[in-house]
């Protein structure tokens, strides 16, 4: 198997493997995010250890488990909560759950260093209630969601690990799934890029042996000169040259006679 051949192997793999693991977005209500018109794509797992899903056109996945509009000629820079993974929530950010279940949410970064969720229509501001503010660091990413709550912080989790060092994040059903169906997607490719390879190698080989067949066929003078001699020789007929006359002798017929035996 040559390289080209390994290269492009390898890059179907990866190929299905991001396939595999480009599973669904879903709100805090166990519903998928397209149900209600959001187009978030999965980001997290890149450059953090939540799961989170963000708008991928314009805004991009942080650390802390939230999204990040970037500034554009429109809009200024803003945090929001929007789509995880995991259907039931989990290794995704447990906070503005009890604001909305079913789109996103838009999350301030107070003086304090404390985050708060803006509600539309709030009579004052979230950064000026110190009873809306919490710990983004808090937020346990394995808390599940049942009651539409927001679920309860743990001191000994930090961004989906474990104080002691240890990793906090379990993997799900959805996320086990889509690691599987990856895998076997890879294998088919692989199965179909070995046929497919096989296939042109004996093409190849096929047009190889042609050529070479074609070149010896050619190659003898005998041919050569049939060919020069014109659809005549082609044909079957055999063309008598002034060397082979001059070479062979006229051939003279004998007159039919007796032959007599001469005795002693």
């Amino acid at each position: 198997m040559n390289s080209n051949l390994i290269t492009f192997v390898t890059a179907a793999i990866s190929l299905s493997t991001l396939s595999g693991a480009s599973s669904q977005c879903y709100f805090p209500n166990s519903k998928p995010t397209e149900d209600y018109g959001y187009t978030y794509q999965p980001c997290g797992g890149r450059n953090t250890t939540w799961q989170q899903c963000c708008d991928s056109d314009t805004d991009i996945c942080v650390e802390n488990g939230l999204c990040k509009h970037l500034e554009d000629n429109t809009t200024r820079e803003y945090d929001y909560r929007a789509g995880c993974m995991n259907a039931d929530w989990s290794e995704c950010p447990q906070v503005c759950l009890e604001v909305s279940a079913s789109s996103p949410v838009l999350v301030k970064k107070c003086p304090s260093g404390d985050y708060c969720c803006m509600v539309k229509g709030a009579t004052s501001e979230c950064c000026l209630d110190d009873s809306r503010q919490f710990d983004l660091s808090d937020h346990n990413p394995n808390a599940k969601n049942t009651t539409g709550a927001a679920g309860s912080g743990n001191e000994g989790m930090q961004n989906g690990k474990d104080a002691s060092g240890g990793s906090g994040c379990k993997p799900s059903r959805v996320t086990i799934g889509a690691a599987v169906g990856g895998a076997v997607g890879g294998l088919a490719i692989i199965g179909g890029v070995f046929c497919v390879w096989l296939y042109l190698r004996k093409k190849r080989a096929k047009q190889e042996k042609k050529a070479i067949a074609q070149s010896e066929a050619l190659s003898p003078p005998e041919m050569k000169q049939a060919l020069e001699a014109g659809a005549g020789s082609m044909t079957g007929r055999k063309d008598t040259s002034e060397a082979d006359m001059k070479d062979h002798p006229s051939v003279v017929e004998m007159d039919s006679a007796v032959v007599y035996e001469l005795g002693d």
